[in-house]
C-alpha cells in the first residue's frame, strides 16, 4: 500500500513544487519544503536557512516504520538545539509502500537520485561548511555523499556500511525497489554498495554494544579504509543492541564541528581518536565490553 502525503504536520513551513531539478536550482529556493518532481517520483526535501551560520547540516534519513506518511523529514531537533541551519532530505522510495522502511536515499528504478544528489545539495549550499549526518540506515548515504565533498565532514551513528550486509530486508525483496531484474546482482551494478574511503573527514560514532554493526559494518569499513585516510572514531557504551548515541553527545558533536573555525580545530575540541588499526579499535570495544558486563 502506497503511503499517505502529509506535508502539514511540518506547518507553517510552505511547500513549493517545482517541475523539474533544473527549475529548483533556477528558483534559488530558500526555507520551505521543497518538492521537485523527477519523473514518476518526487523529491521532497525540508530547508531551515533562517540562521546565520558558515555551516550548513545535511541530515539523510534513518529507516522509518510502516505507519509514518511522507515525505519524513528527520534532524529538526537537532538543527535547532545545535543552532545551525538545515537540509534534511526524505527517502523518495519510502513513497511506494508502508512495507519499505528505507532504500539509503539512493533511488530506485524510477529515478536514480545518487546520481544528481549534488545538484540538489549545491542549490542551498551557498559556500558553506556541509555536516553530513546520519544514524544507521542513514549513516550510509551520509557517509556515500559526504565522500563526494572533500572539504565536508560526516557524522555517523551505528552506520551502516554495506548495503547487502545483515540485517537487512532487502536481500528478500530487491524486485520491489529496482523493479523485475532487481536481483542483488542486477543491483550492485547500478547502486553504490558501499561508500569506500573517505575522501572527505570522518567522525564515525559506535555503540561498542551493538555487535551487529560493530563487526559486520565498522570492522569491515576501517579494514578498506586507506592509509592516512582522515577517520576519528568514538567507541560508546550505549546500552545492549543497536542503540544509538545519546542526543546530547550528538548534539555537542554537531555543534563543535559547525562552530570551530576549522574542522580540525573542532575535533580536537571533541573526544575523538584519530583511526590508526583496526587492533586499537577492537581492543577498547573488548575493554568497554567488559567493563558494561562485570558492572552488571
Amino acid at each position: 500500500m502506497p503511503r499517505r502525503r502529509d506535508v502539514e504536520r511540518y506547518a507553517p513551513r510552505r511547500e513549493t513544487r517545482h517541475a523539474s531539478l533544473a527549475d529548483f536550482e533556477a528558483a534559488g529556493p530558500g526555507s520551505g519544503i521543497h518538492s521537485i518532481s523527477a519523473g514518476e517520483a518526487t523529491v521532497d526535501l525540508l530547508l531551515d536557512d533562517d540562521v546565520q551560520s558558515g555551516s550548513l547540516v545535511v541530515f539523510l534519513p534513518s529507516a522509518v516504520n510502516s505507519s509514518v506518511s511522507w515525505p519524513y523529514f528527520q534532524g529538526l531537533s537537532l538543527a535547532t538545539v545545535t543552532g545551525q541551519p538545515l537540509l534534511s532530505f526524505s527517502d523518495p522510495t519510502i513513497e511506494r509502500s508502508t512495507g519499505i522502511t528505507t532504500a539509503w536515499t539512493l533511488g530506485d528504478d524510477r529515478y536514480w537520485l545518487h546520481h544528481e544528489m549534488d545538484r540538489y545539495i549545491d542549490a542551498v549550499r551557498r559556500g558553506r561548511r556541509l555536516i553530513f549526518v546520519g544514524s544507521s540506515a542513514g549513516g550510509f548515504p551520509a557517509l556515500y555523499y559526504g565522500s563526494r565533498y572533500p572539504d565536508s565532514v560526516s557524522v555517523v551513528v551505528n552506520p551502516r556500511t554495506h548495503l547487502f550486509t545483515p540485517p537487512t530486508h532487502l536481500q528478500l525483496t530487491p524486485s520491489r525497489l529496482y523493479g523485475a531484474e532487481g536481483t542483488v546482482d542486477r543491483i550492485s551494478e547500478l547502486v553504490p554498495l558501499a561508500p569506500g574511503s573517505p575522501g572527505n573527514t570522518v567522525v564515525y560514532l559506535q555503540n561498542s554494544a551493538d555487535h551487529v554493526y560493530f563487526s559486520g559494518h565498522m570492522v569491515p569499513y576501517l579494514q578498506q579504509a586507506e592509509p592516512g585516510a582522515r577517520i576519528w572514531t568514538h567507541l560508546g557504551d550505549w546500552g545492549a543492541g543497536h542503540k544509538p548515541a545519546p542526543p546530547a553527545f550528538l548534539h555537542e558533536v554537531v555543534r563543535t564541528l559547525a562552530t570551530a573555525d576549522t574542522l580540525d580545530e573542532g575535533i580536537h575540541r571533541l573526544p575523538l581518536e584519530r583511526f590508526a588499526g583496526l587492533d586499537a579499535v577492537r581492543a577498547e570495544q573488548m575493554d568497554q565490553n567488559i567493563r558494561h558486563f562485570t558492572a552488571g
